[in-house]
């Protein structure tokens, strides 16, 4: 083993401190400046000019409505009258139905007011039974068939007034009709101006018919009219009257636009 002289091993000590000490000197260091900010990005599904909940464009203003149409469904009092029968045989009241009507009013304060009013629409089934006898022969006579009336140009049955409960109307009910079909069993079938034996076609009119004032109850949520002449006819004899019972199913507030088309019966 080789030893080292003492005099070696102190001569490196001063060389390890020079070395050390000078890592130390020089200026201190500069820091390193921050990164700058990044600038605020928007949603890509939202532009910044423009919120989300507001739309590009607004929907066109709707006229105010002016008028009132009130739906009704026919209740169980409305019938036909058939009177003036040859010796009576064919003389009876007869439920019919069921049916639809709508009517207009005047619109006040947000709800139906008097002022113009108008039947808009009327429609109901005929199905009855009339058994006759006359001579001492039987007839049983089954319809099958529809009412109903036709409105102008101007979507109008007829027009009227409305004054308090009760409307009154100003011209005559447009087009009134009546169709389907009769089925006539017995030996007076074919005879007195009675419908021929087996089925046979119904249509009558159209043609104007007279109204009765509308009778108006619990505001405009019923209304009735009462017999009023809808046929007439000499052979066979026979004069037919319509009673109508009417409750309320829906209502709405519409603008109603001026009119001037043509009014036909």
């Amino acid at each position: 083993m080789t030893s080292v002289p003492p005099s070696s091993r102190r001569a490196r000590w001063p060389l390890l401190l020079v070395l050390v000490t000078g890592a130390a000197c020089g200026p201190p260091p500069r820091p390193t400046p921050p990164p700058p900010p990044r600038p605020a990005t928007q949603p890509a599904s939202r532009p910044a000019t423009q919120p989300a909940s507001k739309p590009a464009t607004q929907p066109a203003s709707r006229p105010a409505c002016n008028s009132w149409v009130v739906e009704y469904e026919l209740l169980p009092g409305t019938a036909l009258k058939i009177a003036d029968t040859p010796y009576g045989a064919g003389d009876g009241t007869h439920a019919i139905g069921p049916g639809t009507a709508r009517l207009r009013f005047a619109d006040r304060g947000g709800a139906p007011a008097d002022g113009d009013a108008a039947l808009l629409d009327l429609q109901l089934t005929t199905r009855f039974v009339v058994n006759t006898t006359a001579l001492g022969f039987k007839m049983r006579i089954a319809t099958d068939g529809n009412v109903g009336f036709t409105p102008d140009a101007c979507g109008v049955v007829a027009r009227g007034t409305r004054e308090g409960d009760q409307v009154s109307w100003l011209e005559r009910a447009r087009g009134y009709r009546s169709t389907g079909t009769m089925q006539c069993t017995g030996a007076l079938c074919g005879k007195f101006g009675s419908p021929p034996s087996g089925r046979s076609t119904l249509s009558r009119g159209p043609r104007p018919v007279k109204l009765r004032p509308l009778q108006l109850r619990d505001g405009v949520s019923r209304f009735n009219i009462g017999f009023f002449e809808v046929e007439r006819q000499r052979k066979p004899s026979q004069t037919v009257f319509m009673r109508v019972e009417a409750r309320e199913t829906a209502r709405q507030c519409v603008a109603t636009p001026p009119c001037t088309g043509e009014a036909t019966n």
